[in-house]
């Protein structure tokens, strides 16, 4: 039985969309999408009102995803955490520090980015920087790049 505060699941017609809710040993409710794939974990009782919008923002952002993939159109991407924005700014300056230009040093910490395409997303360096990239000691999957980062898994 779905408690009140989960009646918005119903209203908004995530069931006829196949989603579904199961509840957790510990009362939580478990949001599975129609593949049987977890989506979110919405607790039994919130406290603040921002979580449940939190909750069905995170819903709203996945069917859309889901749809999106459906017609073959890039999903939408979510703004980068600050935390993500300076580690992107640290390796962009180490590539500028090691010559290459604003624009390939940027590719570069694009590529090196995690959630991103990687470096088959990535523009290849300009010819200016072409000859520097052939000296950095890491490979890359992309043969136009080397990396002057090693990348973390």
């Amino acid at each position: 039985m779905i408690t009140k505060s989960l009646q918005w699941f119903e209203s908004e017609g995530y069931e006829r969309l196949g989603y579904r809710l199961s509840r957790t040993r510990s009362g939580h409710w478990k949001v599975l999408d129609p593949a049987g794939k977890l989506v979110t974990v919405l607790g039994s009782t919130n406290s603040d009102h921002r979580g449940w919008l939190n909750e069905r923002a995170r819903l709203r952002r996945h069917q859309r995803d889901r749809e999106a993939a459906a017609r073959r159109i890039k999903p939408s991407t979510r703004p980068e955490t600050p935390t993500q924005a300076g580690e992107w700014a640290r390796v962009k300056s180490r590539y500028l520090q090691a010559g290459l230009c604003h624009k390939c040093s940027a590719q570069a910490a694009y590529a090196n980015q995690q959630g991103t395409g990687g470096w088959f997303g990535i523009h290849p360096p300009c010819t200016g920087c072409a000859e520097i990239v052939e000296l950095f000691p890491y490979p890359t999957i992309n043969p136009a790049w080397r990396s002057v980062v090693r990348k973390r898994i």
